[in-house]
Parts: C-alpha cells; sequence; structure tokens
C-alpha cells in the first residue's frame, strides 16, 4: 500500500512540472571545438568545425579575423565550415564560430588557418658533366626553394680523384625543401639536369634526384645559354647564346612594363654591372637563368574597413580607373548590398559616360539626380530594365543573378559556350529568365560561387560587384 501511494504522488508531481522540464536545464556549451587547419594553397580545402548543446538548440555563426576585429561571414551559419580554395595570403588567419541558444551566446576556441606550403618551381640542378681527367663537382649551391645536404654522390668510384675516361658516371643528390615549400607531387621527370642522358627523381622523406651522364672523354665546344621567367612579365637577353666553356657571357634583364626585377638566380657566382646588365664564366654544360619579375607599381587599396581578399584588388582597380567609388572617402563596404541606381551608375561610368539621347521615362526616376543620366543610359541600351512599365525601383537591391543579367547585356548579350557545366548545389534556384546570362557568366569565370554555392537570388554586396566587374574587364592590375 505504501509503495502505491508513493507511485501515485511521483505520478502527480510529474503531471505539474512544465512541458520539457526535463530538458530545460541544457546549459549551452560546446562539446567539439574547431581545430587549426593546414592547407596547401590552390590544391586543399580547409574544413573547420563545431558541435554545441543547449536549450534550445544552438544556432551558429563563424567569425573570421584578419587583423584586429572579427567580422561575420556571410551565410556561414552550419556547424561545418568549408573553404574550397585557400590561398596563400590566407595564412594566419584567425576563425571562431558563435553558438547562440535563446539569449545567451558562447564563443568557441580560436584557431588559425595555415596555408601550408608552396610548389617547388625551380626545376634545373646544374651539375657539371664528368670529363675525363677533371675534378668532379661535389656541392650543389642551395637555392631559395631547397637545398642539398649531403652533397653529390658520383657511382662508380673516382680514379685517383678524377673522372676516368670512357666511363658512364652518374650522380646522386638528395634534396631538402625549405621552409614554406613541399616537395611532395613532384613527377619523376621534373627536375632537369643539363647534359644528361637520363633523369629521374623520388621521394622517400627526402628528394632523389638520379642523373645518368653520357661517357667521358669528349667536351664540346660549346653550350647553350637560356633564361626562365618564373614570375611576372620581361625579357633576358644574351650577348652569346652558345658560348664556349670559360667565355664570359654577358646578358640584360629588361622588365616589361609595370614590371620590376625581384630576384635573379644563377646556380654560379656572377658579376651586377649595373643598368640591368650582369655577367658570368660560361661552365661546361649547358645554362639557365632564373628571374622573378614583379609589379613596381601595385595597386594600392585606398580604404580603411578591410575588404574580403577577393574584393581587394578589385576595389582598388575600380577606384583608380573612377568606376566604382567607396561609400565615403575612407570606407568601401564591400558587405553592403547594392541598388538598382548604383549598378546602372557603374556600368554607366564603365562604359565612359556616353551622352544619352532620350529622357528617362521612369516615374521613380527624377531628372536631376546623381542616377538620373545612368538609369538614362542604362534603359537606351536595354542594359538595366524597369520593374515594370513605369517603374525603375532605383532603391532596390540587386540580387546576384540580376547583376549577371546586366552585365551579359552590357556585353551584348552573347550566347553562352554548349560546354559550360554550372555545378552547384543550389543550382535550382536559378531563375529561368537568368540562365543564359549566368552560364555565360559562370563560362567567363566572372561568377566563382560562394563557398561553392550559387545563390544567385542572394543581395549582391558591394565586394562581390567589384569582384564580378574587375574579372569582366579582364582582372588588370594597374590603370
Amino acid at each position: 500500500m505504501k509503495r502505491v501511494s508513493l507511485l501515485l504522488a511521483v505520478v502527480l508531481l510529474l503531471s505539474v512540472l512544465p512541458l520539457g522540464a526535463g530538458a530545460a536545464g541544457t546549459q549551452l556549451a560546446f562539446t567539439q571545438q574547431p581545430q587549426d587547419c593546414t592547407a596547401m594553397p590552390g590544391r586543399d580545402t580547409a574544413v573547420f568545425s563545431v558541435q554545441a548543446v543547449g536549450d534550445p538548440a544552438p544556432t551558429y555563426q563563424w567569425q573570421l579575423k584578419k587583423s584586429d576585429t572579427w567580422e561575420n561571414l556571410f551565410l556561414v551559419t552550419q556547424p561545418t565550415y568549408t573553404i574550397s580554395r585557400v590561398y596563400p595570403d590566407m595564412d594566419g588567419w584567425q576563425y571562431r564560430c558563435l553558438a547562440t541558444s535563446g539569449e545567451k551566446t558562447i564563443a568557441s576556441q580560436v584557431v588559425t588557418l595555415h596555408a601550408r606550403l608552396n610548389d617547388i618551381t625551380l626545376r634545373q640542378l646544374a651539375i657539371t658533366p664528368p670529363v675525363a681527367g677533371e675534378v668532379p663537382m661535389q656541392e650543389l649551391p642551395e637555392t631559395d626553394q631547397y637545398r642539398f645536404p649531403r652533397g653529390i654522390f658520383w657511382d662508380p668510384e673516382l680514379h685517383e680523384g678524377t673522372f676516368a675516361p670512357d666511363t658512364v658516371y652518374t650522380a646522386t643528390v638528395y634534396l631538402e625543401a625549405k621552409p614554406t615549400y613541399t616537395l611532395d607531387g613532384l613527377s619523376e621527370d621534373f627536375f632537369q639536369v643539363p647534359g644528361a642522358t637520363e633523369v629521374s627523381y623520388s621521394y622517400d622523406n627526402r628528394g632523389v634526384v638520379t642523373a645518368v651522364f653520357p661517357k667521358t672523354g669528349g667536351d664540346p665546344l660549346h653550350y647553350p645559354v637560356s633564361a626562365v621567367i618564373l614570375e611576372g612579365e620581361g625579357t633576358v637577353t644574351f650577348s652569346d647564346t652558345n658560348p664556349a666553356k670559360g667565355d664570359t657571357v654577358t646578358f640584360t634583364v629588361t622588365p616589361a612594363p609595370h614590371y620590376k626585377l625581384k630576384r635573379l638566380f644563377l646556380a654560379m657566382d656572377y658579376k651586377d654591372l649595373g643598368n640591368g646588365r650582369y655577367s658570368f664564366v660560361m661552365p661546361a654544360s649547358p645554362f639557365q637563368v632564373h628571374v622573378n619579375f614583379v609589379l613596381s607599381d601595385p595597386l594600392v587599396y585606398p580604404y580603411e574597413d578591410p575588404a574580403p581578399y577577393y574584393a581587394t584588388t578589385a576595389a582598388s582597380y575600380l577606384y583608380a580607373a573612377g568606376i566604382m567609388q567607396g561609400t565615403s572617402e575612407t570606407t568601401f563596404s564591400p558587405y553592403a548590398p547594392m541598388t538598382r541606381a548604383m549598378v546602372a551608375t557603374v556600368l554607366y561610368r564603365m562604359a565612359g559616360e556616353p551622352a544619352v539621347s532620350g529622357d528617362v521615362t521612369f516615374s521613380d526616376v527624377p531628372a536631376d539626380t546623381w542616377y538620373t543620366q545612368a538609369v538614362a543610359w542604362a534603359q537606351e541600351k536595354g542594359v538595366i530594365q524597369g520593374t515594370s512599365p513605369t517603374t525603375f525601383s532605383p532603391d532596390s537591391h540587386v540580387t546576384r543573378e540580376q547583376l549577371a543579367t546586366m552585365l551579359w547585356r552590357y556585353d551584348g548579350s552573347p550566347a553562352p559556350s554548349a560546354g559550360t557545366v554550372m555545378d552547384f548545389p543550389d543550382l535550382a534556384d536559378l531563375s529561368t529568365w537568368a540562365t543564359d546570362a549566368m552560364t555565360w557568366a559562370v563560362d567567363q569565370k566572372i561568377v566563382q560561387g560562394y563557398n561553392g554555392t550559387l545563390i544567385p537570388r542572394e543581395p549582391a554586396i558591394r565586394g562581390q560587384v567589384a569582384a564580378m566587374l574587375w574579372r569582366y574587364l579582364g582582372s588588370p592590375l594597374w590603370v
């Protein structure tokens, strides 16, 4: 009887508890914290993940900090954040996730993205070919990308410290990548050794290059010289492109317009003669000069508020070209939406602000506004249509698919390439009337997606507009 009474009391107590009282005590907390991520720029993706518990169920917002302030990442509101393409300038960027339950918000631990390593680009190993009776080359000078910690191994054994006659020699060197570089992914035939008949490469903790040379005994009278432009634009000219061993070769380095010399690499000593002229003594093997050029007058971002990586150069160019201005003298507002009047004005400037023959016919566009001429031009050229026969809606926000359509009409409404593939998970959200325009924009790489999605009906923010206009113009790096 006592047991029945006790059970009845428990049932009555539970019956008066509020619904969900058993879970109400779940406090907001992270059960999984994000971790630092290392990714190869241009090759790997970066993934950050969290999990949180709370009542009600938590919502998420990922944030990015490049310098001193945290910024909300647009539409990045899932527990897992994937960066589909990593760029070198993202190295050191910090991320965190905010979890919100009810009125409470907590932040995850701060993690860092490491844009891992650069690919090896220097291909040539300047190993002097064996010559009968000569002392072999024992060491190679290190480059800024890799070093040779063990020198050069020659097989077979040397004859009294020199190369024997009529003998096929094999040289083996061990490569070790310097910090910020990787030997991963190099093909077996990546490295070149001038004068060798066979060169192979393998990787086992350290890179190993094996070069087989012709039989000793002949020393060619002359060897070719050439230049490899590793970066930028410019030319290298030689006083003699087929000099003999021991000749002094003079060469001139000439940067292209808007470029300057960044770095000159020769696998031997050379002299700087001034005014872009250099000289070296020709070895007994084919020889290459490696040159890096960089922009001498790069674009400067003129605003104080930081723009996302994809918009910085674009906004800088459009500002310098007088096409797209900031929202003030010191701000660009890259995450603010663009209105129809703003887009019309930007496209009008891009066209050179030509004279307009007709008057604007939209009832909501006054005759004396800052955008009147631009709207009249856009209407006359068919670049931007009205929202009705009599209205333009100048203050309405432009979506990504609308912007693609406006650029497409600006370009003359070209037919998209038949083989263009739009592989986006939200392609069904694309409006039918925008299909040709968006296909063209993707084919021309004007639209590249946002975190792997197309989001065609989302407002086109100013940073995205700048990037699309810049890509349309050919991604110029100077005005």
